[in-house]
């Protein structure tokens, strides 16, 4: 997320401004820094290598993930631990009710004729990234192979060209890790059950993989989860890793009805290749391209 703890940042801003910051916890001051949770971990656990935070909202734990893979590629870390947390707290629950974005009905149906909203939730995925050689090196065995990602800016639901940019920046993802989209066997959307959102990502869906996406298993793990907002990126990408080492088979989604997304309860084998990505309530989106890995 943007910041270690929001609701400390805030009490920390709030306390100074309504009684003045000589009345303000000390502690509080860190969260106001955008590194302040990593630079937390990185002293407790004693991790020495470099700690970075992105201030990207809710793709920020996806693009944390990506960014990570960036590195160990260039040969800047051998070993990295990337992902995201946010917490249950009543700024994420204010700002989604202020948008009207909030389930009356306390359900989170992705894509389906009959969702009404989505319902904030918490949680924190993370994912240990490590180069070929080195899990070699150590003995270790790849469960899956991070192998292209792309980010991109104001793809806004509502936005006249929005669809169009964020089926770039997907088309850029599948075009780094070296397939087509007609390679892409899974796809593990951002849907949480707006009526707006869902929408959008159908059309998305429909740009980028056409009439192939009868063929095409989509699982919007935010049915199970709710709206983890940063976590919700390496939520989806952990659902993909378990999906392409077999050792998870989720219940997936029959991908078109009438240009509509339905849920089925169907059970599949593992994929070899799965699509993960992350949309933004601020048009921010980040996509993830992950595979089996290779031998």
């Amino acid at each position: 997320t943007a910041f270690g703890q929001l609701r400390s940042y805030f009490n920390y801003f709030r306390t100074g401004t309504e009684k003045g910051y000589h009345y303000a916890n000390p502690r509080s001051f860190p969260s106001t820094l955008a590194n302040s949770f990593a630079v937390e971990l990185s002293n407790v656990y004693s991790l020495w290598g470099s700690s970075t935070s992105l201030a990207t909202g809710v793709t920020a734990g996806l693009e944390a993930i990506g960014y990570a893979a960036a590195a160990i590629c260039r040969g800047d870390e051998d070993m990295l631990l990337a992902g995201g947390l946010d917490e249950l707290n009543d700024c994420s629950q204010e700002a989604l009710e202020r948008l009207q974005l909030v389930s009356s009905s306390e359900l989170v149906q992705p894509f389906s004729p009959s969702r009404d909203g989505t319902v904030p939730g918490d949680g924190i995925g993370v994912i240990l990234l490590q180069s070929k050689e080195g899990a070699s090196a150590d003995g270790q065995k790849a469960l899956a192979e991070i192998c292209g990602w792309a980010t991109g800016t104001r793809c806004y639901w509502n936005g006249a060209d929005s669809v169009s940019k964020a089926s770039a920046v997907v088309q850029r993802a599948i075009s780094e890790a070296g397939i087509t989209p007609d390679e892409v066997e899974a796809v593990f959307p951002s849907a949480s059950g707006t009526i707006q959102g869902d929408e959008f990502e159908a059309r998305l869906l429909q740009e980028v993989f056409g009439r192939r996406l009868d063929s095409i298993s989509v699982y919007p793990i935010k049915s199970v989860t709710g709206e983890c907002f940063a976590a919700s990126g390496p939520l989806q990408c952990l659902a993909a890793v378990l999906s392409l080492s077999g050792k998870a088979r989720p219940l997936a989604l029959s991908p078109l009805n009438q240009n509509h997304l339905v849920p089925v309860t169907r059970s599949v084998a593992s994929h070899s290749t799965a699509l993960v990505y992350s949309a933004g309530y601020d048009g921010t989106f980040y996509a993830l391209v992950l595979r089996k890995p290779q031998e």
